[in-house]
């Protein structure tokens, strides 16, 4: 089953998160399908997603973690805001 999900990357006490596309199996630093976006939690939060991707995604049957759906309408939010 393939799974929309945080991948953290940076520093160490410097996190930062890639949105990727993953089998549910991989190891979460593992194989990637697709990067979606990302998450700077140390900017304030600033997040930054490819919507017609994540649909895209999601209509062949990806299924979003909580946290990333929570980024993912934060960040629909925004631009509909700009």
């Amino acid at each position: 089953m393939l799974k929309i999900r945080l991948m953290r990357t940076g520093k160490t006490n410097r996190p930062f998160y890639r949105i990727v596309v993953q089998e549910s199996g991989n190891k979460l630093n593992g194989n990637v399908k697709a990067l979606l976006g990302t998450y700077d939690s140390i900017k304030g939060g600033a997040v930054k997603v490819d919507q017609v991707q994540v649909k895209h995604w999601v209509a062949r049957g990806a299924k979003m973690s909580s946290t990333v759906a929570g980024l993912v309408k934060k960040a629909a939010k925004a631009e509909s805001a700009a």
